[in-house]
């Protein structure tokens, strides 16, 4: 997910205003809330607990960005996410081959 040049503007708005110390605490917050709300909807599930889920994952998306942009790490997240998923993908495989030996 990329932001556009409004949005990026913003998130560094944001930063300046609010300053990185407490930018990077309200991260902390809102991972929190997003893992209550998954909670929540393990516990019980229903569409309520789901567009929570959704609204709490575009505030961590949010927040990250923000910590992308403190940190100018944009091409090194990047690289970990297309290295990590390659390396999911190859576990993933090896998962399935192994039930299907079972």
């Amino acid at each position: 997910m990329k932001v556009n040049l409004f949005q990026r503007k913003t998130l560094k708005r944001a930063i300046d205003t609010y300053g990185s110390d407490m930018q990077r605490l309200i991260v902390i917050e809102e991972l929190s809330e997003l893992q209550k709300a998954v909670i929540k909807q393990i516990r019980k599930p229903c569409q309520d607990n789901v567009r929570n889920i959704a609204e709490e994952i575009a505030d961590v998306y949010i927040m990250l960005k923000q910590l992308d942009i403190m940190y100018g790490i944009d091409t090194e997240i990047q690289k970990n996410i297309d290295f990590k998923v390659k390396r999911l993908a190859e576990r993933v495989k090896d998962e399935l081959k192994s039930r299907a030996k079972k």
